[in-house]
């Protein structure tokens, strides 16, 4: 599904180097920490302790996955992982050491921290119910998942003027907040098209935007193309002496919004005239269909009613659910993420996505399981 690039294999032994040349005082923490950032290792608070960043397209991975992940984290001294608001996770408190055993591994398991920081393409989110929802346009995930093959590919992708965000929504109730985004797709349908409403120049930080309409309409197969030109014309005109003022959205209130839309469709249809190589690649996963019907439910109890109603939502398939499972600040430790990822892998590959409420959310459940789920949430970890 994620296509990681040859270069990364070149791009963790570089890494592993400086960090040697750092703990040797070869080189400086200013000069370390242009190399690391982009690796998606950051420093935390505590000095000698740092976190690396683990990209989940659209907040997905799969329960098996998961479980290697809190392997890892363990094996490597890490006692938290933490969900960010961008659906993918950090492993905590680990030695800079330590960083490249992980990258390493992860590396193996075919995950990568590669753009968790830094001035890169960042990783690309989506709606957490895309797939199942019953108003959806169309299921967005695989549209994520080929433009983050498309991006990560590029070497353009990793020397930004700053970070570059995306996201995707699977209707235009914008549950994937892409006008807050540097780039947002919502999906939409036009006669017998599919295809999306692009917004660019988004933004929550600091002097926030809410992203300028680029296109009322593309056809899906010019993601590419339209990433791209947005791309190519932030890498032209963005500001790279003062990060603080480095994001898309500063060239809108330099230029002006006009002059700038314009750019990026004038980019973007000299692109258009450029024969791509790049095919969208479907994405099938996997879920239960063969489960066992014969499970005892007890609708009279008042804290699965309550549980139920709270967290659980229909899903567009019949006869299957999904539901959120709340924590607190986005943290859990590898053994309990462990537990629930060992819970649910029988259920299939498309059960877990993480959400930019920093939740988990399960879905593809047969809706007769509920009962039984809810009954065991003590051993599984499920707060109420």
């Amino acid at each position: 599904m994620l296509i990681l690039p040859q270069q990364l294999q070149n791009d963790i032994e570089q890494y592993a180097q400086k960090v040697q040349d750092f703990t040797n005082g070869i080189i400086s923490e200013t000069e370390f920490k242009v190399f690391r950032v982009p690796m998606g290792v950051y420093e935390q608070r505590k000095n000698g302790t740092y976190m690396v960043r683990v990209r989940c397209v659209a907040g997905y991975i799969t329960p098996k996955l998961l479980q290697v992940v809190c392997d890892i984290a363990e094996k490597y001294g890490s006692k938290l992982l933490h969900i960010t608001t961008r659906q993918e996770f950090q492993i905590q408190n680990i030695s800079l050491e330590n960083s490249v055993h992980i990258i390493s591994e992860l590396y193996q398991y075919g995950l990568t921290t590669r753009g968790g920081g830094g001035n890169t393409v960042r990783n690309i989110m989506a709606s957490v119910d895309s797939g199942i929802a019953k108003d959806e346009i169309f299921d967005v995930f695989p549209y994520a998942v080929n433009l983050t093959n498309f991006l990560i590919s590029q070497p353009s992708s990793w020397a930004l003027p700053r970070k570059y965000k995306i996201s995707f929504s699977n209707s235009s109730k914008d549950t994937g907040y892409a006008i807050f985004n540097d780039l947002g797709f919502i999906a939409k349908q036009q006669d017998s098209t599919q295809g999306f409403a692009v917004y660019v120049g988004g933004s929550l930080s600091s002097q926030p935007m809410i992203g300028e309409l680029l296109f009322n309409f593309i056809p899906s197969s010019d993601i590419y193309t339209v990433a791209e030109a947005v791309k190519q014309v932030f890498n032209k005109y963005g500001n790279r002496r003062n990060k603080h003022k480095a994001r898309l959205r500063f060239i809108f209130y330099k230029y002006g919004t006009e002059q700038v839309l314009n750019w990026i469709r004038t980019a973007y249809n000299e692109l258009k005239t450029i024969e791509t190589s790049y095919l969208f690649e479907p994405i099938t996963l996997s879920k239960q269909t063969d489960f066992d019907k014969n499970i005892y439910t007890d609708n009279s109890d008042s804290n699965f009613i309550l549980w139920k109603k709270r967290y659980v939502t229909q899903q567009k398939q019949k006869g299957y659910v999904s539901f959120e499972i709340p924590c607190k600040y986005g943290n859990f430790s590898p053994s309990t993420l462990r537990d629930l990822a060992k819970y649910f892998e029988p259920y299939g590959d498309d059960i877990i996505r993480f959400s930019m409420r920093q939740t988990i959310f399960v879905r593809n459940i047969p809706e007769i399981h509920i009962y039984e789920i809810i009954s065991n949430r003590e051993k599984i970890k499920i707060t109420d």
